[in-house]
């Protein structure tokens, strides 16, 4: 009671009273720090050192090996067909559906190596926590979908071809027939662009959203993995899925 009776008078004093406090001046000095004077600590290094051996395991394990440099480019490109292929590929396990598939241009940070591939470089590519999401959607709305992109100069793609003319999509084929305005598509996307990201509001009109379980990056990483084991060395081809007109 007394500590608490102390702190009200302290109160009444600072504030009470109509009294107004205010700085008569004030100076500014800079002060060393040097790292090595303030020792290690023993007890916090023990404790994350398990951590960060299994962590720098983790990001050294090798994925696959890579006959070339994968890069990103525009309209089209190797890493983008292939990493559209695998989300492709993954979505149609997870949702039991999926015409096409989609990544966002942007959401790509990183080339992939020629020769060795690590699990790090995956991360780096794929920084985000982005994860799967299946939209269905009229092909009068994929339509505008496609144009986003084309507009853009072309994205990551799979399941889908088209040519770009002044910004649009145009001659769309969805698995080799021809896209039809009133036919329903189910589209894999990160979630990120399903849920209006990268200037995709307009698909809050879609039919419907399915938010999945996977990671973008696990998607890419398991997926380099089971190609390499199955297939050998990874080489990939762009084949023209998206064009210039």
């Amino acid at each position: 009671m007394l500590n608490r009776l102390l702190l009200c008078g302290g109160l009444c004093v600072l504030f009470g009273c109509g009294t107004v406090l205010q700085p008569v001046g004030y100076s500014t000095h800079q002060y060393a720090m040097q790292a090595d004077s303030l020792g290690a600590d023993s007890a916090m290094l023990s404790l994350i050192a398990p951590y960060r051996a299994e962590l720098k395991s983790q990001v050294q394990e090798v994925v696959a090996v890579s006959a070339q440099m994968l890069q990103k480019q525009l309209p089209e490109s190797e890493l983008g067909n292939l990493l559209a292929d695998l989300v492709l590929q993954a979505g149609r396990k997870e949702f039991g559906a999926g015409d096409l598939a989609m990544l966002n241009y942007g959401g790509i940070r990183a080339a992939l190596p020629a020769d060795t591939i690590r699990r790090g470089h995956v991360m780096e590519m794929l920084p985000f926590a982005n994860m799967l999401q299946l939209v269905r959607m009229e092909g009068a709305l994929l339509q505008t979908f496609l144009d986003h992109w084309a507009a853009k100069g072309g994205t990551p793609i799979a399941g889908v071809r088209f040519g770009i003319e002044n910004g649009k999509a145009v001659e769309v084929f969805i698995n080799g027939l021809p896209m039809l305005p009133a036919q329903t598509y189910a589209v894999i996307m990160p979630d990120y662009v399903a849920n209006g990201g990268d200037g995709c509001g307009f698909l809050s009109e879609a039919t419907a959203h399915q938010l999945g379980s996977q990671l973008l990056l696990e998607v890419a990483t398991i997926g380099l993995k089971e190609m390499y084991q199955q297939k050998g060395i990874i080489q990939v081809q762009k084949d023209g899925r998206i064009y210039k007109r």
